[in-house]
């Protein structure tokens, strides 16, 4: 959560910081309950949309995303999108849990909680609309356990760290 980064920074908490992944999001539709929806543009014709609230990363993501496509597409398609919202969670598992719930035929999650999920199958958010989540970590000042996080840190900027994080769908800086 980069807001949580920013505090940390901003109180003096947190020592030298730097990205390690990113990530995209992506929309998941019900295999069996979303016949129409195929293409990103399909999206207003959604029945039960589930995205993340806006105090969570996902969900904000997902309204500036939202944003850009009413640039792209119309303000009208911004407008028919979020009229078609029936849930707002508090994170992106909890959205994607919806749709293997059958509680929603839509939803807005992060690429990476898209990979491997059987209950839906993924439609691509054009580039040109997409926003990029960035992940950032570092070492809180003052704590005891200081050398503990920079041996993480230094596994997760490895070779073998970064072939795990592209394996589970994350991009790399």
């Amino acid at each position: 959560n980069t807001a949580h980064v920013n505090t940390l920074r901003g109180s003096g908490r947190l020592g030298p910081s730097a990205v390690f992944a990113h990530n995209a999001l992506t929309l998941i539709v019900a295999h069996d309950d979303a016949p129409d929806l195929v293409t990103f543009e399909d999206l207003p014709r959604a029945q039960r949309l589930v995205i993340g609230t806006s105090q969570a990363p996902v969900g904000r993501y997902a309204r500036e995303m939202l944003g850009r496509a009413a640039t792209e597409l119309g303000p009208k398609f911004e407008t028919d999108v979020l009229a078609r919202v029936v849930s707002h969670e508090s994170n992106t598992r909890l959205v994607r849990a919806k749709i293997a719930l059958g509680a929603a035929d839509a939803a807005i999650v992060y690429v990476t909680d898209a990979l491997g999920f059987e209950a839906a199958r993924a439609i691509a958010i054009p580039p040109k609309v997409n926003v990029r989540a960035t992940y950032e970590m570092g070492v809180i000042i003052d704590t005891d356990k200081g050398e503990t996080a920079r041996r993480w840190i230094s596994f997760v900027r490895s070779d073998v760290g970064r072939s795990v994080l592209s394996a589970h769908g994350f991009g790399l800086p």
